[in-house]
């Protein structure tokens, strides 16, 4: 017997850079909570609007990864056990 799962991730990654070095963003939904595309692209629409002071300049970029597992279950004390 098999099943089958799809997860969707969506990974936003990016960061903020000024004379003075800068700073990371990384951060990783996962369909499992109920986010999809409106919603990571929601928070990256939300990001790129920060009124981010004069000398900073931000940049990001948004991956959307989806992942589809098939995974085969059986009875161990059959003979012969088989995964089907």
């Amino acid at each position: 017997m098999s099943q089958t799962s799809t997860q969707t991730t969506y990974s936003l990654n990016g960061g903020t850079t000024t004379a003075n070095g800068g700073d990371i963003i990384n951060i990783t939904f996962s369909s499992l909570n109920g986010i999809d595309d409106a919603i990571a692209i929601a928070v990256a629409e939300a990001l790129k609007a920060v009124p981010w002071p004069a000398g900073v300049a931000f940049a990001m970029a948004i991956s959307k990864n989806q992942t589809t597992n098939v995974s085969w279950f059986s009875d161990g004390t059959t003979d012969p056990i088989e995964l089907t």
